[in-house]
């Protein structure tokens, strides 16, 4: 039962204050205990400590509860006995929130979040747009027609198929003009307008593939996508926010789409800096 309930780690970089590397991370452990799969069992802990003369392991036995964001540590059997109906409310909580979920999920509500409410794309007070997505199941492809009639500037992309049968090709498909790009081509090697000459950031949708699949760019599994491909991905979102839209201008659209694979943690893990790392944008986040 622990193994269903607790979700591989993660290892989440720290960065410095100037975004580099700090060389350190974060373990993320991720607990999502189901009311099918727990039922009406509990869990004890088993508190180790280490008697280096005795050179033996000492313990006992504790139980924790959830409290906010942290947890504290109660008596087990009276908490059981006063608490007889756990199992019923976890998973009438469960189902509410499955509910909702599938409420949401109509085309009307995603409409209304990428527009703002207002049904039309042409808003006077965004003149760019970014859009990131992951990879799509082909029949979420064709409810993304819309796309080609913003005015992207970029689409961060983390499905290495898209080229070959994914966002990508349906919107070269749609006659759009874009430019194919790896985020190690952003580094600046030059000038910042001669970057922007080369990979004419102003002149077409720059199309970047943020976990390879173009120019023999091998894709990165999740446990190592992070630190093989983050960095470079940050410094994309900086130099496209700091060198070349305008401030306060830009909507950023970011579509989680389920493609029946359950691994999203390459998107996942860099959703934070791509919706904040820029100053001034908007960022919508459309769950699909």
């Amino acid at each position: 039962m622990a193994k269903r309930c607790i979700k591989p780690p993660r290892f989440v970089e720290v960065l410095k204050a100037d975004m580099t590397p700090s060389g350190k991370y974060v373990i993320e452990v991720d607990i999502e205990p189901s009311s099918i799969v727990c039922q009406d069992l509990y869990f004890k802990t088993f508190d180790v400590v280490v008697d280096e003369q005795a050179k033996k392991k000492k313990g006992g036995e504790s139980f924790f509860i959830r409290d906010g964001s942290s947890s504290k540590q109660v008596d087990y059997d009276t908490y059981i006995a006063n608490n007889p109906g756990l199992s019923q409310e976890r998973k009438e909580a469960e189902e509410k929130h499955l509910s909702v979920v599938k409420v949401h999920a109509h085309g009307s509500a995603l409409g209304a979040m990428i527009t703002g409410g207002t049904h039309s794309m042409d808003r006077p007070n965004f003149t760019s747009y970014i859009v990131v997505a992951n990879k799509s199941h082909p029949v979420q492809l064709d409810n993304l027609d819309f796309l080609p009639c913003m005015n992207l500037t970029a689409v961060l992309d983390f499905d290495p198929q898209s080229a070959e049968n994914g966002l990508n090709k349906l919107i070269k498909e749609r006659k759009m003009k874009i430019n194919d790009h790896l985020p190690a081509q952003y580094t600046v090697t030059s000038t910042v307008k001669d970057t922007v000459c080369s990979l004419s950031l102003t002149k077409s949708t720059s199309w970047v593939f943020c976990n390879g699949g173009i120019n023999g760019e091998t894709p990165s599994d999740d446990d190592n996508w992070l630190t093989e491909k983050g960095h470079s991905v940050r410094h994309v979102v900086s130099f496209l926010c700091q060198s070349v839209l305008p401030r306060k201008e830009i909507s950023c659209h970011i579509l989680v789409t389920k493609s029946g694979e359950q691994s999203q943690r390459p998107l996942v893990s860099d959703l934070r800096y791509v919706s904040t790392g820029a100053s001034g944008t908007k960022p919508n986040l459309v769950h699909q």
